[in-house]
């Protein structure tokens, strides 16, 4: 996709990946907000945060969004599992946060993948 390492390649590339990302969350986005209950769900959500935390660094925007999110109480587990995921992700990318803020966080998501028993854990 680089045509090379100058400078004016170099951002070409990271604009055609924020480019990318940007479509790709807006889809995810609009089939969580049409068809939440969908199977692809929790898997397009991953790749949306993981392209706003790593491509966009829009870490606020995950933290705000997972944080909407994990507050709804019919959320089926795999979808809460992701948000827990991304928020973990994007919170440890904010560097002055409280490390009591990331120690929560990380526990969260711990507790979450010891109840799922397709977890790696």
């Amino acid at each position: 996709m680089s045509e090379g390492s100058d400078p004016a390649s170099v951002q070409r590339f990271k604009d055609a990946i924020a480019a990318a990302c940007r479509a790709q969350g807006a889809l995810a986005q609009e089939l969580w907000t049409t068809q939440p209950e969908h199977d692809r769900v929790p898997e397009l959500l991953d790749i949306r945060w993981a392209g706003l935390t790593n491509a966009l660094h829009a870490q606020d925007l995950v933290i705000a969004e997972t944080r909407s999110v994990l507050l709804q109480e019919d959320l089926r587990s795999d979808a809460r599992r992701a948000a827990l995921l991304a928020r973990a992700h994007a919170i440890n990318q904010v560097d002055d946060l409280d490390p009591v803020i990331r120690l929560r966080a990380a526990r969260e998501l711990l507790a979450a993948d010891l109840e799922n028993e397709r977890s790696g854990i």
